[in-house]
């Protein structure tokens, strides 16, 4: 298991709210090989959910219907655009 420390607050309600947006269909072609012969990467995002547990916080994801630890993509980067860029109008 792989872990982010994260020494900022953090608004469980936002995330959770965020966590309801990405079940759907969706491209995943950013995560293959540059040499890719896909033109699409279409996979099915069930579930997605962040849960408490004492001082951690998990999120959980299935990717057609496979669990999915995406903490290797987490790079300040991709929490700036893909979290905080779109939580920002609700603060």
């Amino acid at each position: 298991r792989r872990s982010l420390w994260w020494p900022r607050p953090l608004d469980d309600g936002a995330l959770a709210t965020a966590a309801t947006l990405l079940p759907g269909q969706h491209d995943f072609r950013a995560f293959t090989p540059t040499e890719t012969q896909h033109e699409l990467f279409l996979r099915d995002v069930r579930q997605a959910a962040w849960e408490r547990r004492g001082d951690h916080l998990h999120f959980t994801v299935l990717l057609d219907g496979i669990p999915i630890n995406p903490t290797e993509w987490w790079d300040p980067h991709w929490i700036h655009d893909r979290i905080e860029a779109k939580l920002a109008p609700y603060k």
